[in-house]
C-alpha cells in the first residue's frame, strides 16, 4: 500500500511538472501605450504587455507590422492607431493618437503628459514645465 501511495505521488508530481501554468493562460494586456493616449511623430513610443514572451507581435493599423518582443520603441506616422499585440492564441488591442509636433516658426515644442506614469521619451535638449 505504501508503495502505490509513493508512485501515485511521483506520477502526480511528474504531471505538474510537465503543464506548469504559463504566462500567457493569463489575462493578456497591453500595458504601453494605453487606450487614448496622444504621442507625437517625433518621440518615440514604448510598446510592452503585462507577460514576457519574446514572440510577441505588434502591429498599427496604419503603420503595419511594428517588430517583435515586449519592451521595445518605435516612432509612428501621424493619425489615429489601432495598435494590435498577438502571442499565440492572445490578442490585444488599444487606440491612440499620434500628432505631428513641427516646428512652426517657434523654438518651443510641447508635449501633453496623459498620465504622471506615462513614458515618454524625449529627445536630448532643454525642458520646462509650464504650469496650466
Amino acid at each position: 500500500m505504501n508503495r502505490f501511495f509513493c508512485i501515485c505521488i511521483i506520477g502526480l508530481f511528474f504531471i505538474s511538472c510537465k503543464n506548469p501554468i504559463k504566462e500567457r493562460d493569463f489575462n493578456f494586456k497591453i500595458t504601453s501605450p494605453q487606450e487614448n493616449w496622444i504621442f507625437y511623430t517625433d518621440l518615440p513610443i514604448l510598446f510592452s504587455t503585462n507577460i514576457r514572451d519574446s514572440e510577441i507581435n505588434w502591429y498599427s493599423s496604419l503603420d503595419g507590422f511594428l517588430g517583435k518582443g515586449n519592451g521595445f520603441s518605435f516612432i509612428l506616422s501621424e493619425g489615429n492607431h489601432i495598435i494590435s499585440a498577438k502571442s499565440l492564441d492572445k490578442k490585444a488591442s488599444v487606440e491612440i493618437s499620434v500628432l505631428s509636433n513641427k516646428l512652426r516658426n517657434e523654438s518651443i515644442l510641447t508635449y501633453s503628459i496623459n498620465k504622471l506614469n506615462q513614458d515618454l521619451h524625449a529627445q536630448k535638449g532643454n525642458y520646462k514645465s509650464i504650469k496650466v
